[in-house]
């Protein structure tokens, strides 16, 4: 579940979202089976989504606990996270795909929009060749394909095995994550402060 702004998100002009002013992003990730009912989330108002985020929170720190009150529940939605699977190499003479039209990935390394990036840029690298009349176009889209695949499919494996991280349920393993998380945040620390 998502604090964001809804109609924004969903509207015409999602492209011209208000981010000038302050405001709190949060999101709660859990496995679909940890949910207190098995209706779809999407279908939810945001009063009860808030609501239901509150419940399975309740032994979270108050802080947070706090910070999540606050929230204007109408600015509160359910966004099922979507992994890409895969693929081999394709042929084409004149159509590719990139960013989450082929890679889609969920956001828990915050990789995702610069793999977009790096693959336009890809791209763009190598249809310059193709208006020089360096390359084909065919070649060129395999090439773009070939190269993308490599890449884009290690950061949607990165990112899913960040996803694991944030909801495992084995306690051996949440200790472990959390000790990892302590000492990265321990040694940024220490180097914001050199």
């Amino acid at each position: 579940m998502i604090g964001a702004n809804e109609e924004a998100l969903l509207g015409e002009a999602s492209t011209l979202f208000e981010n000038t002013n302050d405001y709190y992003f949060w999101a709660f990730l859990t496995r679909q089976k940890n949910y207190p009912m098995q209706r779809d989330l999407q279908q939810l108002p945001g009063g009860e989504l808030l609501q239901i985020a509150q419940d399975m929170i309740g032994d979270w720190h108050p802080t947070l606990r706090h910070l999540v009150s606050l929230t204007d529940q109408s600015t509160v939605i359910a966004t099922p996270l979507r992994i890409a699977t895969t693929i081999a190499p394709w042929e084409s003479q004149n159509i590719t795909l990139l960013g989450d039209a082929i890679h889609s990935m969920p956001p828990t390394r915050g990789i995702g929009g610069n793999t977009a990036l790096r693959d336009a840029q890809l791209l763009c690298q190598k249809l310059i060749a193709v208006a020089r009349q360096e390359k084909t176009m065919s070649g060129t889209l395999k090439e773009y394909v070939t190269e993308m695949l490599h890449y884009s499919f290690a950061a949607v494996k990165s990112s899913k095995q960040s996803l694991e991280m944030i909801v495992m349920e084995n306690s051996v393993g949440r200790a472990l994550t959390k000790t990892a998380l302590r000492s990265v945040n321990l040694f940024t620390s220490r180097k914001k402060s050199s």
